[in-house]
């Protein structure tokens, strides 16, 4: 990854986190929307996500690693990659009865993508918000 491109994925893992908490979700998915993607890219998405996941465990207070956080800014940065990805949000029952939700990725048919965890048993919220 190029140095631009490492600090275009900081300065996205300091501001996705701070839209999300300061601004309602449709706005953040419009100004997601809005995001031109780059001419030229050299990063991977795998390697994307894998920094990703390490600036925002590395991160306090609101900007710590959250499902929607990593979801929301990897999709931004995949959008800037010239890939189009959509964010799921799902819920289910936990096994106390208490709603679970998570949200993660689908992109170019694969879901989850970039993701290992078990999304099965979620049941999306709505039909997928578009922002990529």
């Amino acid at each position: 990854m190029r140095f631009n491109e490492r600090l275009e994925l900081l300065a996205v893992c300091l501001l996705v986190p701070i839209a999300l908490a300061l601004l309602p979700g449709d706005r953040v998915f419009r100004m997601i929307r809005s995001t031109p993607a780059r001419r030229r890219s050299t990063a991977k998405p795998l390697a994307l996500a894998r920094a990703v996941d390490g600036v925002l465990h590395a991160l306090p207070f609101v900007w710590h690693w959250t499902c929607l956080r990593r979801a929301v800014t990897l999709a931004v940065l995949l959008r800037r990659h010239g890939l189009a990805a959509d964010v799921v949000i799902g819920v289910r029952r936990g096994n106390d009865g208490g709603l679970e939700a998570h949200a993660w990725l689908a992109c170019g048919g694969v879901e989850p993508y970039l993701e290992a965890g078990d999304t099965k048993r979620f049941t999306p919220l709505r039909p997928r918000a578009r922002i990529a």
